[in-house]
């Protein structure tokens, strides 16, 4: 891994041992850097990072699904897992100009589109006693509020 080399000079008296890398632990040492300035320039926030980090994470959500495990949670659950984690790590930033967008935009187009995906004989017919429960909650919230 490793050698030692003498870094001492003649006009001065003092001189020093020190290691220097050599062949696994420089290319180790540059992946390091590589992935700091990675992690840095994610967390700097830039808009295509930002968005590329998003969809990426959509497509894992989408793969995720087709596991037990994705399908138990769904890929939106498994999409927002995802960023979860990778905001708190450091890769994504907390507060972006991107997520104003997604939020405006994408989300309420993407409400509506699930919505014309599903089946309302189904929905009715699974749902079953949980509809009335939940029906019954928005009645009565209702006439709490105008009571």
């Amino acid at each position: 891994g490793a050698f030692l080399s003498y870094a001492g000079s003649s006009k001065r008296r003092t001189s020093e041992l020190r290691l220097r890398p050599t062949g696994r632990a420089r290319s180790a040492r540059r992946k390091a850097a590589t992935a700091a300035t990675v992690t840095r320039m994610a967390a700097s926030g830039g808009v295509w990072t930002v968005w590329t980090a998003l969809i990426c994470s959509a497509g894992g959500g989408l793969l995720a699904e087709r596991t037990k495990f994705g399908a138990t949670l769904s890929a939106s659950l498994c999409t927002m897992l995802a960023t979860l984690i990778m905001t708190n790590v450091g890769l994504l930033p907390p507060q972006h100009v991107v997520y104003d967008v997604v939020n405006s935009f994408l989300v309420p187009m993407a409400v509506p589109l699930l919505l014309f995906a599903a089946d309302i004989r189904t929905v009715l017919r699974d749902t079953g006693i949980l509809l009335r429960a939940f029906v019954l909650g928005a009645v009565g919230t209702i006439v709490g509020t105008l009571v």
